[in-house]
């Protein structure tokens, strides 16, 4: 099992920070690599091959296999 901790700035990149070992060196990227995730993103958290993504009170999984967004929870979508 692999997991890493990913930040965002305020602009439009992101860190990867592995537990023990700080932020890798060939970081920051750009997230425009992650097509179809919704922006702004707040938070990252990669987990087990899926990275998820936060945006306010919603987040997308993305697939690291397959390169695609599997689900979205939109949480608007759940309040009356």
């Amino acid at each position: 099992m692999r997991s890493h901790t990913c930040a965002c700035n305020p602009g439009n990149s992101y860190y990867r920070y592995r537990g023990g070992y700080g932020v890798d060196p060939e970081y920051p990227r750009p997230l425009s690599v992650w097509t179809g995730v919704q922006r702004p993103v707040n938070a990252v958290l990669q987990y087990d091959g899926v990275t998820y993504f936060f945006s306010g009170a919603d987040y997308q999984a993305f697939d690291d296999s397959t390169l695609t967004v599997s689900f979205a929870i939109y949480l608007y979508e759940l309040v009356d």
